[in-house]
């Protein structure tokens, strides 16, 4: 607390100056689905069987296989010199054949996470990674085969300052 920029005992940002980012996108998928959906598979959309906090989050269940389903957001940070993406993010049966990505675009798509190949989660994990300020889009991949296999988002959001 002897820092000057520290709000808090568990304040551990390094820096003189208070930490105050903007939120700059949240969705919590409370108030309808803004994001747009392309790719092969069942698209993703809101759903109420899995869900973090509320009501709905976003998901899609059985996509096929070898066919990945995108749900995609335009973000601007182009007035920004730092930004985190975070999210949370449940899994359910996903195999060998089956897969989970969280991406950005920045010139080309690149992945903050990619899961597959045998990964579940009995609940929300909660994930937060630092991105470029150059950043114009986020997204999610889920390619999941049976019908009982499927990838849920909820609380998406970036802050930057």
């Amino acid at each position: 607390m002897d820092d000057p920029g520290c709000s808090s005992a568990s304040d551990d940002y390094e820096s003189d100056t208070p930490s105050n980012p903007d939120e700059v996108f949240f969705d919590v998928f409370e108030e309808g689905f803004t994001w747009t959906v392309s790719g092969t598979g069942s698209p993703w959309g809101i759903r109420t069987d899995h869900v973090l906090d509320g009501s709905f989050s976003a998901g899609v269940k059985k996509t096929g296989a070898r066919k990945p389903s995108f749900m995609e957001h335009a973000i601007d940070l182009s007035v920004y010199s730092v930004a985190t993406f975070e999210y949370a993010r449940k899994l359910v049966g996903l195999d060998t054949a089956d897969d989970f990505s969280a991406e950005y675009l920045d010139g080309g798509w690149h992945s903050v996470e990619t899961l597959g190949k045998g990964r579940e989660n009995g609940g929300f994990v909660i994930k937060s990674f630092n991105i470029p300020t150059t950043v114009t889009a986020i997204r999610f991949m889920c390619e999941a085969g049976a019908v009982s296999e499927g990838c849920w988002v909820d609380n998406v959001r970036i802050v930057a300052e």
